[in-house]
């Protein structure tokens, strides 16, 4: 009888809310943002004027997570892409990077802040970077697909 007595305490302990008042204020605050509405937002430099942005945003109700978490790269406060694959130039006159969404290669050129698509199909996940700005070219080995080089503008 002791020892059953003894589970149903440890039971209802572990069932029981253990929010704080901080905790429920920020689910709250879930629960009523829009979707689409950014949760969090987490910038860090990565020299040359870029930057990585990590964000945690409100999904849709019929999506399957309700809060998605994504990756983005920018220059300045320009969005370049939704990606976590990129690499700068040590010149930093260029980035080149694969589109999160469509998995192209796109060299994004500082001078003018335009893109130039240098592989419009997917052909696998990036793995390395490798620059010879000297020829304004970028080898970008890929997963399980070898090694392909890139003619810069």
């Amino acid at each position: 009888m002791k020892y059953l007595q003894i589970i149903i305490v440890l039971f209802v302990v572990c069932i029981a809310p253990r929010k704080s008042g901080a905790e429920d204020s920020n689910y709250k605050k879930v629960i009523k943002a829009p979707a689409g509405a950014v949760l969090s937002e987490e910038k860090k430099p990565l020299g040359c004027d870029f930057f990585d942005v990590r964000q945690e945003i409100k999904m849709d109700p019929d999506h399957w997570e309700a809060i998605g978490h994504f990756g983005f790269f920018y220059y300045k406060d320009k969005k370049i892409s939704q990606t976590d694959e990129y690499s700068i130039a040590p010149s930093c006159k260029y980035a080149v990077y694969q589109d999160g969404p469509t998995g192209s290669i796109i060299a994004f050129l500082v001078e003018n802040e335009e893109t130039i698509t240098l592989q419009k199909e997917f052909l696998a996940l990036t793995d390395e970077f490798v620059w010879m700005e000297n020829d304004t070219k970028i080898q970008i080995t890929f997963d399980q697909k070898g090694k392909k080089t890139y003619q810069l503008p």
